[in-house]
């Protein structure tokens, strides 16, 4: 076994990603992640499974991980709430390109279920009152809480939520969101 409270936090995303992979292969997401993918490869954790265009695609070495490495990277990665994960998709709010949106997004899952949740600011609310991004995650980290304790989730569903003066409100079918199934 692995001692995986010595590897970086990025380094533990990317294995994540990688077995959550259906063919457990991905590129690496930006020049973070190309440095870290590259010391992983050196570790003889992933190996290069071939080209798009320039970019390299990654395959993990799957002699190498068990499924009680990925289990204690999870534990390290992945808070748990109720028994289940509560994944961030996205590294906070983020910018969509073509708008003046903030997007998080979340995936709660244990074993064979998941279910996602999106929250959307207005880039213009977020410079007015001046929002923080900690508390922003931490008020949509607590509606999906409520969620899992009034047991108001099946399995696939996808939660869409805007901010409007002081707090997330549930939106249905918004046009910011593009549903997975």
């Amino acid at each position: 076994m692995i001692d995986y409270n010595k590897f970086p936090l990025v380094q533990m995303k990317i294995l994540l990603r990688l077995w959550d992979s259906p063919d457990k292969m991905g590129f690496a997401e930006g020049r973070d992640e190309g440095g870290s993918v590259k010391e992983l490869y050196k570790k003889g954790l992933v190996g290069p499974a071939g080209k798009f265009r320039r970019r390299i695609r990654w395959k993990l070495v799957s002699n190498k991980l068990k499924e009680e490495d990925i289990v204690s990277i999870r534990k390290l990665v992945a808070p748990q709430y109720s028994n289940y994960e509560i994944i961030k998709w996205s590294d906070g709010f983020q910018l969509v390109s073509g708008s003046l949106n903030l997007i998080a997004s979340f995936v709660v899952r244990k074993k064979n279920f998941a279910a996602g949740f999106a929250f959307r600011v207005g880039y213009l609310d977020w410079v007015a009152k001046q929002l923080k991004q900690d508390d922003l995650m931490n008020k949509a980290k607590k509606i999906i809480e409520d969620y899992l304790d009034n047991k108001e989730i099946k399995s696939l569903d996808e939660f869409t939520f805007e901010y409007h003066s002081s707090d997330f409100i549930k939106v249905e079918n918004p046009k910011w969101w593009i549903k997975s199934s």
